[in-house]
């Protein structure tokens, strides 16, 4: 059976690898994202008044040279690819409702075991430029994958974890730091 995954749009790169050398802008950004929550939460406790758009560094992995191939390669053997993957607001969830605004790919580079953990490649020609992912569930196979598949881009382009749901950001070099995040995503939400 082929996998297909379905995310909401506000999932939609929360959870980021960058290369290492982004690593000061991404704790830049994930702090400014945490006042900003703050500072902008509605009154009445339901949402917020504004909104922080999360800053790409400026250094991505096509600038470090993190070619297409190799980081497939990395990923295959670790998790399964899952070609269609579609990105939608709630109403896109709808059988039937095409959201003008969603995004569908039929070939992505995304690997993974459905919506509840996934690691997704974004291209640039031959090379990789943005790396993020989610994993929501708690299941200890599929995040052993996802640290499993977290080490192999490491391996191929040292890199940063930059998550924005539980505002953390640490090198994926550092053994201690990545023991906490994987420990975080464990824990009930």
């Amino acid at each position: 059976m082929e996998i297909s995954i379905h995310i909401h749009e506000d999932d939609w790169e929360m959870r980021n690898l960058y290369p290492l050398e982004a690593s000061r802008e991404a704790a830049v950004d994930i702090h400014e994202a945490s006042e900003a929550g703050l500072r902008n939460h509605a009154p009445n406790g339901a949402g917020w008044t504004d909104v922080h758009l999360i800053k790409p560094p400026s250094v991505d992995y096509a600038s470090v040279g993190l070619a297409l191939n190799d980081a497939c390669s990395a990923m295959e053997p670790l998790m399964p690819r899952v070609r269609k993957f579609t990105a939608t607001a709630t109403a896109g969830f709808r059988q039937g409702v095409h959201d003008q605004l969603g995004s569908y790919e039929q070939d992505a580079y995304c690997y993974g075991f459905g919506p509840d953990c996934f690691i997704k490649l974004e291209p640039c020609e031959e090379l990789v430029k943005r790396i993020w992912f989610d994993c929501t569930g708690r299941d200890d196979e599929k995040l052993d994958s996802l640290r499993a598949a977290v080490l192999a881009i490491n391996e191929l382009a040292p890199s940063v974890i930059a998550d924005y749901w539980n505002e953390m950001t640490g090198a994926v070099s550092d053994i201690a730091f990545l023991d906490r995040y994987f420990q975080e995503l464990r824990r009930p939400a």
